[in-house]
């Protein structure tokens, strides 16, 4: 969940990006919906 109450699943891919860029993930520009939300998730972990 981000800081607002949205789900990952809820945001755009776009939306997903921006946090994997802000969160200093590499390697996320090719990633789908569901790979970004799987790497952020495992970030956050």
């Amino acid at each position: 969940m981000n800081l607002d109450g949205t789900t990952y699943e809820e945001m755009t891919v776009e939306e997903l990006k921006v946090l994997c860029k802000e969160s200093g993930i590499d390697g996320y520009s090719t990633l789908k919906k569901a790979e970004l939300i799987k790497v952020l998730k495992e970030g956050t972990n």
